[in-house]
């Protein structure tokens, strides 16, 4: 896993299904409780699609168990069936903590817009390492 404090990028061969990315992901968070990030991000997707692009997943939650902000950026080695939203190849998780300061926000919300440019996520999908990532996300 590779840091830049609010950005985390990570590359996984692969997942068996979705409960263990929300395990991973909040397992990475900056939470005392973990068990409890997992089950909001679950509850969070449940409620609708989080495909942001093709192949791309944005799951994402506001909680009072996150200590800290991050994004998580998580680059797949295998596709898999997101639960019936389509096969996943990254997934981009955004977990941020209870009244966070605007200028995260605006940090967030900045990369979100990026993730409107199809160039910048083809970028982030034809990644083959770490470094690629941190750097194509480091450019924001």
């Amino acid at each position: 896993m590779s840091e830049n404090k609010l950005y985390q990028v990570a590359m996984i061969d692969t997942f068996s299904n979705v409960q263990e990315i929300y395990q991973f992901l909040s397992q990475k968070a900056a939470t005392t409780a973990p068990e409890k990030v997992s089950q909001q991000l679950k509850e969070r997707v449940d409620l609708g699609s989080i495909m942001v692009a093709e192949k791309v997943a944005l799951p994402h939650i506001e909680s009072p168990d996150i200590l800290t902000s991050q994004v998580l950026l998580v680059k797949l080695q295998q596709t898999f069936d997101w639960e019936k939203q389509g096969d996943v190849a990254f997934v981009i998780a955004i977990l941020l903590k209870e009244n966070e300061a605007v200028e995260i926000k605006k940090r967030i919300a900045l990369f979100i817009r990026k993730l409107a440019d199809d160039e910048f996520v083809e970028n982030l999908l034809a990644a083959n390492h770490i470094k690629q990532i941190t750097e194509i996300v480091g450019e924001i």
